[in-house]
């Protein structure tokens, strides 16, 4: 809940100020900022319920809470989106001739594809890292962090 008033500023500031759409990085820090609203409203639900602080199990807090998988998509979507526009600025300046054939036109689109596909896989694990002995394991409550919420592996 703390978390969520920082974040509701960060969102209200980027959508003020329409120049920030232009660069990568607001847009991902946008993304992880609207997960963490989503995570806050989450817990602050399961807090005014009153079951936050109750135990539960490991799958149960993967498949019957939502906000596992924004914690993990708000983190592992920026990760990738990062390390392509790392790779892709390396490339740039130290092989310009690969950038062009390997960053331009359909390539590019296909490339910026794998990052919601990075995302799915990721969540996908997450999911099935649960189905066996690991996501019987009890966890102490209901805050759902992603540890507590996929197996340990």
């Amino acid at each position: 809940m703390v978390k969520a008033l920082p974040t509701l500023q960060q969102v209200r500031t980027a959508l003020e100020h329409t120049d920030y759409y232009r660069e990568h990085i607001v847009h991902l820090h946008q993304y992880e900022s609207q997960s963490f609203v989503l995570v806050g409203t989450g817990r602050g639900w399961a807090l005014i319920e009153g079951y936050l602080l109750k135990p539960t199990i490991a799958r149960d807090c993967f498949f019957k809470t939502f906000w596992p998988h924004f914690l993990i998509l708000g983190t592992a979507l920026p990760s990738f989106a990062l390390v392509l526009i790392s790779c892709e600025r390396f490339c740039a300046v130290l092989t310009p001739a690969t950038y062009n054939i390997i960053f331009s036109g359909q390539r590019r689109a296909a490339l910026l594809a794998t990052i919601p596909l990075g995302g799915l896989l990721t969540v996908a694990i997450g999911g099935l890292s649960t189905l066996g002995a690991a996501g019987d394991r009890i966890v102490a409550n209901h805050y759902c962090a992603i540890i507590t919420s996929t197996a340990l592996w």
